[in-house]
């Protein structure tokens, strides 16, 4: 598995009931701590030798650890300002918020791994010692992280410890959405049901006689594409484009809608046309799948390092396989919703968005506005108390609706366009890939899904429910692994590490995780600020 002794660390943000006081008390995160398989110190037949137990650690108050995790997060946002503005990276306040997040979450974690990796020590003297200990840059152990809450938000890589150093020097860290698929990785290797996926028949064999696998690559959209108008289909007074060639598909008022004569696969819900229907007042049943606020992002500017990233990228994996790219014009979200034979590797390089929870405050206030009621007029109304509670409720009746998969995706060709016509009032949404359209995608065998983009493992955070965002989509598809950054992440620098990962694990056979830890390891070593390497975290299987 990687590393000497393997721990998975689950976590759960838990509230408590106080019986006497008869009141709440504030969230707390919890660490359930549990050693592998490997730790268990009955073997070798130790007369005082125990089965591995679960240890619970108390890490405090949620809502001063969550505060933490923003003003770390706030502070790489204002550092990524800063590159793009020419100016020098400042690390002070960063590491200052990196220490106390180590203290706070890891700190008390690491007491119960030593215990724990010592009393393994002493009940297995043939044991070699900890690598860190023969001075080798192998990390100390191997952790499976289950994060709940704004813990996911945030790559552990990043922790720094007092003596100064990043967790990533001592540790090889892998995340997983819940500890049960650490039982699930382990039954399909003994099973021998993990085998590569074959390519077509069309596929050419390698000199080896065997089916060559394929690699799908989507880089560098043409956001500006303007698709063919096929048709329109109507629901209530609006009008819709459709975003295809060759479909018959229509986008309802941010709702894409599947016609029952369709067959495509790559739709969350099913709704009859109009032109087909018995009943011409039937109205569309689809879920949206694009947020109602995916009008307010701004419009995405060409990468050409994402460019540069493809092609050096299938110059590296070609000797082994087919590679299926798809850049510029030919980077349309159809490629991946008609994905029939799933690629052993898909590489998306573009942009990520994600779409930050509403501020109550700030959309009451803009909510006035459109009443045409100042601040100022309202804190003076004398039914201040009874429009604050009409619009609350207005407010958090809207939150309550919008499903989160809807708010974080990446961009493909022709996002430009139908952002310019959603704030037009149309309903195209092309290029738009939601975390809700990705569940619609066939990627069962897919072993590796890298996405270069910033911000795709961030989703609304939901308590005992990890991220919802395109992290939980990409696993609901069948990926078995995914890359994906926490932050806005720099263009040249994440298409050097990109390059450097696949090279790790093509030409030095490492595994994906491993790959992926050396490839930030050496980009460190070149960029030591972690806004350069700490954004890419490891999801699922790590070999």
């Amino acid at each position: 598995m990687g590393g000497l002794t393997p721990f998975l660390i689950e976590f759960a943000k838990q509230r408590f009931y106080d019986f006497k006081a008869g009141t709440w008390k504030p969230p707390h995160y919890l660490a359930f701590v549990l050693p592998s398989d490997g730790m268990d110190m009955s073997r070798k037949g130790a007369k005082d030798a125990k089965e591995p137990t679960v240890t619970l650690v108390d890490l405090g108050e949620s809502d001063v650890i969550d505060k933490h995790i923003n003003d770390y997060r706030e502070e790489m946002e204002r550092m990524g300002e800063m590159y793009r503005r020419g100016l020098r990276l400042e690390e002070e306040r960063l590491s200052e918020i990196s220490r106390e997040l180590y203290r706070m979450i890891f700190e008390p974690i690491r007491e119960v791994i030593d215990k724990k990796v010592a009393a393994s020590f002493s009940l297995r003297m043939d044991t070699p010692p900890s690598p860190l200990l023969r001075g080798e840059k192998k990390p100390q152990s191997t952790l499976f992280l289950s994060p709940d809450g704004s813990l996911n938000l945030i790559p552990f890589e990043v922790f720094m410890t007092p003596e100064g150093k990043y967790l990533i020097d001592e540790y090889q860290i892998n995340y997983v959405s819940a500890g049960r698929d650490m039982m699930r990785f382990k039954a399909e290797m003994e099973s021998g049901e993990v085998k590569h996926v074959t390519t077509t028949p069309q596929s050419p064999p390698s000199q080896g006689g065997e089916r060559r696998r394929d690699v799908m690559i989507m880089a560098d959209p043409d956001f500006d594409l303007v698709m063919d108008k096929i048709g329109a289909v109507k629901d209530s007074d609006t009008e819709s484009e459709t975003g295809w060639h060759g479909k018959n598909f229509g986008l309802t008022s941010g709702k894409a809608c599947l016609s029952v004569q369709d067959g495509w696969h790559g739709q969350t819900c099913l709704s009859v046309q109009d032109s087909v229907a018995e009943d011409k007042n039937t109205k569309s049943a689809c879920m949206p799948t694009v947020s109602r606020d995916i009008g307010g992002l701004g419009l995405a500017r060409r990468l050409p390092g994402t460019r540069e990233e493809a092609e050096a990228i299938e110059r590296i994996v070609k000797e082994r396989y087919n590679v299926r790219s798809y850049l510029d014009k030919e980077a349309i979200e159809e490629a991946l919703y008609n994905i029939n034979d799933p690629p052993e590797i898909l590489h998306l390089s573009t942009h990520g968005f994600f779409l930050k929870e509403l501020d109550l405050g700030e959309e009451i206030r803009k909510r006035l506005q459109e009443k045409g009621i100042t601040w100022a007029q309202f804190m003076t109304m004398e039914d201040q108390m009874k429009q604050l509670d009409t619009l609350t409720a207005e407010i958090e009746k809207d939150m309550a609706v919008e499903n989160p998969m809807v708010r974080s995706g990446i961009t493909l060709a022709g996002f430009n366009t139908s952002i310019k016509s959603i704030r037009g009032g149309k309903g195209r949404d092309a290029g738009i890939v939601t975390a809700e359209k990705i569940t619609g995608v066939n990627l069962r065998g897919t072993q590796l899904v890298s996405l270069s983009a910033c911000e795709t493992a961030v989703g609304e955070p939901k308590v005992g429910e990890g991220v919802f965002g395109l992290k939980r989509s990409f696993i609901l598809t069948g990926a078995e692994t995914l890359v994906m950054s926490l932050w806005k992440v720099p263009d040249k620098e994440t298409k050097d590490m990109m390059i450097g990962f696949y090279d790790l694990m093509m030409n030095q056979d490492k595994g994906k995780a491993n790959a992926l830890r050396q490839a930030r390891l050496d980009m460190k070593e070149r960029k030591p600020h972690p806004y350069f390497w700490g954004a890419f975290i490891s999801v699922g299987k790590i070999d």
